[in-house]
């Protein structure tokens, strides 16, 4: 592959590395170019031009790594050099292998790469015959992530890849979802079939026994009996139960299974108990200390500046390397405050003194708390600080704050003119509505996933609910 940049200069594929992030001078480049153009971030006029994703444009100006090929469309789009925005590079020779590709729209965010210790255990444990590896930990800790990177490395190798989205699914008993997996794969489940229940079961199993599948159960909480305060115990459909006891029993499978959950069912962890060759359980924790210095390079801060470095590593260790509540902050911070650290402490310091304080109460002498020890402590503080998130959003920018409360309703991920559709039959001007939609990518509360939709991480979307009722209860 060669490359022609604007100018015409010729770039051979063996002095470029495979894929390009945008760097801090050129993010400023590529915004002013936009404003320019009055093109918004997410265009999707610009994705049209450039022949890529929506998806990739945000990875873009959140300066990941995209395809050489990518960012050079990207740029040619607004008529910028690509030479000139790059991060300068060192020869594809001189590259690091990585361990596997995150380029996709879509895909995962470098930091997760920061995982490879515990990513590399989980691999272990598959190549060795797991056949259920349950990933757990609190809401927005990474579970969903690690389950795709693991997708990646083993979905090729073994077979068709079920997915089974938990969260989003609009009926959790066994039945359903059995036959939404017959369903992926081009079987046909009869009405007689679904009224016979174990019959159902059989089949589904004698599949994934006899026949390699690699299948990611996601948010299996919603399967059981409970909640996030009270937490969860056994499953709703005692077919569940039975489902996995006879795939752990049996004396092959050829199929496994990722499932991803707050906390482990009992019924299912006995079972585990009894084949332990077959069964694993990872808890996911924050991010290292190490990593969280990834992050905070990541969105362009830098050691150098020591005061701010300091409050930045106080803010990462008071929510113990939590990623999703770090990239809210962080969010704010860059986009809120014009990336100015001082600002930000100033006014809301005091909040992560509280959470220190707490936590310093919590431990022993010479016993620093740990997030599986007290993730419950963790939610409620990681809740109150998105909590306060949404209040400054509501009093600096109402429009955003509407957008993110009443789309909260939506289940499942939708594209921009349903999201919107709403809001401009009430008189909102498009421009209106996308500078509400930036402001909420900007800051990490809504998502965009590879088909161009927007949707709420859960531990938002629960935040978005209360507030939304609460808008309902003052209309």
């Amino acid at each position: 592959m060669t490359l022609i940049d604007p100018l015409g200069k010729m770039h051979p594929s063996d002095s470029i590395p495979s894929k390009l992030r945008l760097s801090a001078q050129g993010l400023q480049q590529v915004d002013a170019r936009l404003n320019y153009l009055g093109w918004r971030k997410q265009s999707k006029y610009w994705a049209h031009k450039a022949n890529v994703g929506v998806a990739t444009l945000k990875r873009f100006r959140a300066r990941n790594r995209v395809t050489a090929d990518a960012f050079q469309s990207i740029c040619q789009a607004l008529g910028l050099g690509w030479q000139d925005l790059a991060e300068p590079y060192l020869p594809v020779s001189a590259e690091a292998e990585e361990p596997f590709d995150d380029s996709a729209d879509g895909g995962l965010d470098e930091i997760w790469v920061s995982r490879g210790s515990v990513f590399q255990s989980l691999t272990h444990h598959l190549n060795q015959g797991c056949r259920i590896l349950v990933l757990t930990g609190i809401t927005g800790i990474g579970k969903t992530v690690l389950a795709a990177q693991l997708t990646q490395r083993f979905q090729p190798k073994l077979g068709p890849h079920l997915v089974i989205n938990l969260d989003m699914a609009n009926r959790t008993k066994f039945v359903d979802i059995a036959t939404d997996c017959l369903a992926q794969v081009g079987q046909v489940v009869t009405e007689e079939e679904r009224h016979h229940p174990p019959q159902l079961m059989q089949r589904w199993l004698h599949l994934l026994i006899h026949d390699p599948h690699w299948v990611v159960m996601d948010s299996l909480e919603a399967l059981m009996q409970g909640d996030e305060h009270n937490g969860w115990s056994v499953f709703n459909d005692p077919l569940w139960d039975r489902f996995f006891h006879q795939l752990l029993g049996s004396t092959v499978c050829a199929s496994q299974l990722v499932l991803t959950s707050q906390e482990v069912p009992s019924q299912l962890q006995v079972h585990g108990w009894r084949y332990p060759e077959r069964f694993q359980v990872q808890p996911i924790k924050g991010l290292s200390p190490d990593a969280q210095v990834a992050l905070l390079r990541g969105y362009d801060f830098q050691p150098e500046d020591a005061e701010s470095w300091s409050y930045l590593l106080r803010i990462g260790a008071a929510y113990e390397g939590h990623p999703l509540a770090l990239q809210v902050i962080l969010g704010e911070i860059r986009d809120h405050y014009g990336g100015q650290v001082v600002r930000y402490w100033q006014q809301y310091g005091a909040e992560i003194e509280v959470v220190e304080q707490a936590k310093a109460g919590l431990a022993a002498p010479g016993d620093y708390p740990q997030l599986d020890r007290y993730s419950c402590q963790l939610r409620n503080a990681v809740r109150d600080r998105i909590d306060k998130t949404f209040m400054r959003l509501r009093h600096d920018l109402p429009d955003a704050y509407l957008l993110l409360c009443t789309t909260a309703v939506y289940r499942t991920a939708v594209d921009e003119a349903f999201l919107l559709g709403p809001f401009l039959r009430r008189g909102w001007s498009p421009r209106r509505g996308q500078v509400a939609l930036d402001t909420l990518l900007e800051r990490h509360l809504l998502e965009i996933n590879s088909n161009n939709q927007f949707r709420q991480h859960n531990l938002i979307r629960s935040v978005a609910l209360d507030h939304f009722q609460q808008l309902d209860a003052a209309s």
